[in-house]
């Protein structure tokens, strides 16, 4: 049995949805109908001293990137940016390439999104600005350690639930997820990581992770996270990012960077480093691969005869 999809594969219909990655939408969609029950839940209240100068700082009415802007900068942009570019430079696939890229630039905002909202309820560190938020009454005395429920006289609940979910950072975590995997995404089309192609080309890849590091550190000036929340939050989305585009997608230092991983597989292509090949680099592989859709490869024969001894 091929254990990479339960022996699915015998079925000839079954290489359709699995080369199309079906499971992978439909888990999409059922984080998409969880999102919605764990992001409501309420965040663990840590206790705190009313003097902790690092929860005092004032509540900030304006932010400097709001949630509306965030999710135009990180994750609606970056998604029509992939769609545009991979219809244009693409010669071959155009909708099949088009669509894996998209399933993992979707899967990376998900889970991140997902991802950090349970860890912000769980955690439950308060932001900076919390002691704003609470409206402390006037009888509560400095270095005790209180409640919210004890000292917080706030008739605005929600505002003090989002109170506790400083760690880690979402503006942060979203904004690497989706600007992050389009950098990398970017850093494989232009086969940056070769040694003959051009400074510019990298410099223009990297353009979305240094707006992502703008959105995350925007975060700290406006009093709603710790630098250690931004770091985090950021490592958090940079990982799920990365994880997402190599599920789709080989190496930047790929033979084949800017090709499907599907599509080098499929077409017995070698995805070797770039140290290995030089002028061939630059030769575009999408003429090498057919365009039928080939029949998967028989994963168990190629291993080892004593594997299973």
């Amino acid at each position: 049995m091929n254990r990479l999809n339960f022996g699915l594969d015998s079925f000839p219909k079954a290489k359709i949805l699995l080369r199309w990655r079906v499971t992978d939408a439909l888990f999409i969609i059922l984080i998409m109908l969880l999102y919605g029950l764990f992001y409501n839940l309420p965040p663990f209240e840590r206790q705190f001293f009313i003097n902790d100068l690092t929860i005092s700082h004032p509540f900030k009415e304006h932010e400097i990137v709001p949630n509306k802007e965030l999710f135009f900068y990180a994750a609606f942009t970056p998604f029509f940016l992939l769609i545009i570019s991979s219809l244009i430079i693409t010669p071959k696939h155009r909708f099949y390439v088009t669509y894996l890229t998209l399933l993992g630039f979707v899967s990376s905002i998900l889970f991140t999104s997902f991802l950090t909202d349970i860890l912000k309820n769980w955690i439950g560190r308060p932001r900076p600005d919390f002691i704003s938020r609470c409206d402390v009454t006037s009888t509560a005395l400095e270095n005790v350690l209180y409640t919210a429920s004890q000292v917080c006289q706030t008739e605005d609940l929600e505002k003090l639930k989002d109170g506790f979910r400083s760690c880690p950072s979402g503006h942060s975590s979203i904004s690497w997820a989706g600007l992050g995997y389009l950098s990398l995404w970017l850093l494989g089309q232009t086969c940056s990581a070769h040694h003959g192609t051009g400074l510019w080309r990298t410099l223009i890849s990297i353009i979305p992770t240094i707006i992502a590091t703008l959105i995350a550190l925007s975060r700290t000036q406006d009093y709603r996270h710790r630098f250690s929340d931004v770091t985090i939050g950021s490592l958090v989305g940079a990982l799920i990012g990365y994880w997402s585009y190599r599920r789709y997608f080989p190496s930047i230092k790929s033979r084949f960077c800017y090709m499907p991983t599907q599509l080098i597989v499929e077409n017995n292509l070698s995805s070797n480093n770039y140290l290995l090949h030089e002028n061939e680099d630059f030769e575009d592989g999408y003429h090498l691969i057919s365009t039928q859709i080939p029949a998967e490869p028989d994963l168990e024969n190629q291993l080892p005869h004593n594997y299973n001894q």
